[in-house]
């Protein structure tokens, strides 16, 4: 299954960034809905603490059909994987991705 990765950060005031884990999207299209989603659930003005795409771009990945991180995509079309869960580990070694932030 092909899917587009994105690689979040989390920014806290007076702390800086750090990382946040990934969002995982069975389109670019379906990427641009989710950020969509996100942006309007975030408070305006921004909050002290949040999280934010790195301003990267999508990176395109093959998951295996049969692994349940696809199958999980393939009924959500999108998903986020946090920088501390197993899934996340799972999923860079499945796609030979690595967390791309400074």
């Amino acid at each position: 299954m092909r899917a587009f990765l994105m690689a979040w950060e989390e920014k806290e005031s007076g702390w800086g960034q750090r990382p946040d884990g990934w969002s995982v999207h069975v389109s670019p299209v379906e990427y641009a809905e989710y950020l969509k989603r996100h942006w309007a659930l975030v408070p305006q003005p921004l909050p002290l603490e949040y999280s934010r795409p790195l301003d990267k771009p999508l990176l395109e990945a093959e998951l295996p059909d049969d692994h349940p991180l696809a199958r999980r995509l393939a009924l959500e079309k999108s998903l986020y994987v946090y920088q501390y869960e197993d899934d996340r580990y799972e999923l860079e070694r499945l796609t030979g991705v690595a967390w791309p932030g400074p």
